[in-house]
């Protein structure tokens, strides 16, 4: 008799595989669209179990070079961006776009770059030359323009954190036209031109958040510091490294977001805000939290339970579409230090989290993992 395991008659019945996927398994190709989507809502040109960034990049490009549908690669990058939360592959896409079909590349380009650092990264990609330009076309430039010139002062003054490239390399690159002196200042002071340089703008053009960030910036003490964030409201990021002490740092874990206040809860313990002084045995987080208007000193609540409920109000996390492993990654990387009450926190926070998992249509398989040194030589 033959082998029985070569000529079951039951592995007839199933369609043969004709591929093998990263971990080394057999597998079945899909096609070129198909891979592509899948692609562009999972990778994130980095390093992965059985994926290298080098690798990705490679399958991303030789995937697009297989799909010559221009409409296709417009509604991925806008799908990619939206619905599946990526950064960087929408950021590809739009640029290989712009390279195919100028008009759709347009129209897509808000909806793809909603904020500054997915500008810069678009940017990144044009000057690395990895798909196929090295510079703004006239039409790439126009769209930066135009997302220049309607940006808020907020979501600019948030771009300017980084480098490589940087807000001022954008804007020396796509050369916006400011539409009035106050915008001509803010161009100015991000590109950090001398102010005679601004003309006719001056320093008094400046948008009234940049001069209070600037105040902030400049005060001798951490409650003029306390003081002036009554009434400016930027990115936490812009704030820190002018943060003069522990109650500076506790007006601005009170200006946090969520998931910043996930993202950060070591930085908050090095910056002593989870600390509480005073002899009437109220934490200078209420203290603080009363003189910005908040809502923790109304509750009476101290800077530990306030993060706590921060991070874990179900509204919250239902609105930004958070993921279990989000918190997840944040309780494993938590020092010691760190109070149990936020720990548990995010365990309440995770569990609330898996309701923000997409329900997946149809049957869902899953197979064992193999080790990628087990691969078919």
């Amino acid at each position: 008799m033959a082998n029985r395991t070569l000529f079951s008659s039951t592995k007839s019945k199933l369609p043969r595989t004709d591929s093998w996927n990263e971990a080394g398994g057999r597998a079945y190709a899909l096609t070129p669209k198909h891979a592509l989507a899948q692609l562009a809502a999972t990778g994130c040109f980095d390093g992965t179990y059985y994926a290298t960034a080098g690798s990705q990049l490679d399958t991303l490009r030789t995937l697009i070079d297989q799909v010559d549908d221009s409409v296709f690669l417009a509604k991925l990058a806008v799908y990619s961006r939206e619905r599946a939360f990526m950064k960087d592959m929408p950021a590809a896409l739009l640029v290989v776009l712009s390279t195919r079909n100028t008009e759709l590349a347009h129209r897509v380009f808000d909806r793809v770059v909603d904020n500054g650092r997915v500008l810069r990264t678009v940017f990144q990609m044009v000057r690395s030359g990895q798909f196929g330009r090295k510079s703004l076309s006239s039409s790439l430039q126009r769209a930066f323009q135009r997302w220049l010139d309607v940006a808020s002062v907020g979501k600019l003054l948030s771009a300017s954190i980084g480098h490589d490239p940087s807000l001022r390399d954008v804007l020396r690159l796509a050369r916006p036209t400011p539409k009035d002196n106050q915008r001509r200042a803010l161009f100015g002071y991000l590109t950090g031109k001398e102010v005679e340089k601004w003309a006719p703008a001056t320093t008094a053009d400046l948008p009234e958040q940049v001069r209070a960030l600037e105040a902030y910036r400049e005060a001798d003490s951490a409650e003029a510091q306390v003081e002036i964030l009554r009434n400016l409201q930027v990115r936490w990021y812009l704030l820190a490294d002018a943060a003069k002490g522990p109650n500076a740092w506790k007006a601005i874990a009170l200006q946090m977001g969520p998931q910043a206040l996930r993202m950060n809860l070591n930085t908050l313990v090095r910056h002593e805000v989870f600390g509480s002084v005073g002899k009437s045995g109220w934490t200078v987080g209420r203290v603080i939290a009363g003189a910005l208007g908040l809502k923790a000193a109304a509750n009476g609540d101290d800077m530990v339970e306030y993060v706590a409920r921060r991070i874990a109000d179900a509204d919250e996390i239902r609105r930004s579409r958070q993921f279990p492993y989000q918190f997840l990654a944040a309780y494993l990387n938590a020092s010691q230090e760190v109070p149990q009450k936020i720990k548990a926190a995010l365990h309440r926070a995770a569990e609330i989290a898996c309701g923000n998992v997409p329900e997946l249509p149809g049957p869902v398989v899953t197979g064992p993992r193999r080790h990628p040194e087990h691969r078919r030589f």
